[in-house]
């Protein structure tokens, strides 16, 4: 075997190392709290030793930046692009432009790793401004925005009222996400979450009857 097969089997399995350390970091932090994990309940949880874990990362605090990175990084893909959003106005109403991006949000946070991921950021924005910030600006900030270019598309096509874009974004996204965060943590609990589904749908129905053009 040449040297060159060597480097790409040792490559791939320090990748397969990382990518154990960093999910079984995720689930444990994501139940214990990062102050409530050490390095060895991570290396213990994989049998690997220390030695091993510090090979990829420095630090518990390089492994949850790590974490963040992931969580920051795959908010994107919970966002229609503008084609996608056309595509859709080209042949259904609003509301199911709504409903659809409530779908492609949950199919993306619902993964386990970003639910779990999710979990641990909103736990860690009370004690690191890096949390707070990514929650804020990265997922809460953005998502404002990325609804307020919706409502204002479908004020300038005049499917719904002339209202302001950028209030109904905040009215709309707001009352969702506290009820998308209730209901991770339903999951999370493994507690029934149809009454809180409903409620969700309940809500972009009740927004959409206010908001159309009659």
């Amino acid at each position: 075997m040449s040297n060159t097969q060597n480097n790409k089997k040792i490559t791939a399995k320090g990748r397969e190392t990382k990518d154990k350390i960093f999910r079984t970091a995720v689930e444990l932090f994501s139940k214990n709290g990062f102050y409530g994990v050490s390095i060895r309940d991570i290396t213990s949880a994989i049998n690997i030793k220390e030695s091993s874990l510090y090979h990829h990362y420095l630090s518990k605090e390089d492994l949850i930046n790590d974490i963040y990175f992931y969580f920051a990084e795959n908010i994107d893909a919970t966002r229609l692009t503008d084609a996608q959003i056309d595509s859709i106005l080209a042949e259904h109403d609003g509301h199911s432009l709504l409903q659809k991006c409530l779908q492609e949000f949950r199919g993306v946070m619902e993964q386990p790793l970003m639910a779990m991921a999710w979990r641990i950021i909103s736990m860690q924005q009370y004690r690191d401004d890096k949390a707070f910030e990514i929650l804020s600006i990265d997922f809460h900030r953005m998502r404002i925005k990325y609804y307020e270019n919706i409502f204002r598309t479908l004020v300038k096509r005049r499917i719904i009222k002339a209202l302001d874009p950028k209030l109904l974004a905040f009215e709309y996204f707001y009352t969702l996400i506290g009820m998308l965060t209730e209901y991770n943590v339903l999951k999370f609990l493994k507690r029934k979450t149809q009454v809180m589904e409903n409620l969700m749908n309940e809500h972009i129905e009740f927004f959409w009857n206010k908001i159309k053009n009659s």
